[in-house]
């Protein structure tokens, strides 16, 4: 059997301390940088795992899109051109006239700009007529997507039947 003196196992045991010190001091940094790049692969992982489940997949989204164009409106059929007052007149009489109101409507609003080619103007209207023929003409006046929006309404009943109602709009133009 081998015997060791006690300075020989001293020594040997100082020499694979100074060792293990000197392969960590030149070894941390590498497995820093290990770390942070495995750390990085399991959040992309996670990351792309949570849109799978989703599925947030780029077919789906496509497709989605592709279904989507179909239903939005063109962007001329969106907005009034400018210089076609009389053409929302018409069609505002031809709706009062439609559900058998009588019909003030008042363009004396400033427009104002929302963006470099698009304007919005506020627009009265006044009505007189019974309740059921008021709301089919408001459905139908909803109807008219993007081109006008209702902020206000406010009933009055004039007797009878007969009802006065007045709106507050917007309505959407294009320079």
């Amino acid at each position: 059997m081998l015997k060791f003196n006690k300075t020989e196992i001293i020594k040997n045991l100082i020499l694979i301390t100074i060792l293990i010190v000197v392969m960590s001091v030149f070894n941390m940094p590498l497995y820093k940088k290990i770390n942070r790049i495995n750390i990085k692969f399991t959040e992309a992982r996670d990351e792309y795992s949570a849109n799978f489940e989703q599925g947030n997949s780029y077919e789906k989204s496509l497709a989605q899109y592709n279904n989507l164009i179909d239903k939005l409106p063109t962007f001329e059929n969106t907005f009034y051109s400018a210089g076609q007052e009389l053409t929302l007149i018409t069609e505002l009489e031809g709706l009062a006239s439609k559900h058998n109101l009588n019909q003030i409507i008042d363009l004396s609003s400033e427009k104002k700009e929302l963006s470099e080619n698009v304007l919005s103007m506020g627009l009265k209207l006044d009505l007189s007529g019974d309740f059921s023929d008021i709301v089919n003409y408001i459905n139908d006046l909803e109807s008219m997507k993007f081109k006008i929006s209702i902020n206000s309404l406010n009933l009055q009943k004039l007797g009878g039947d007969q009802l006065k109602a007045s709106l507050l709009t917007n309505t959407y133009w294009q320079e």
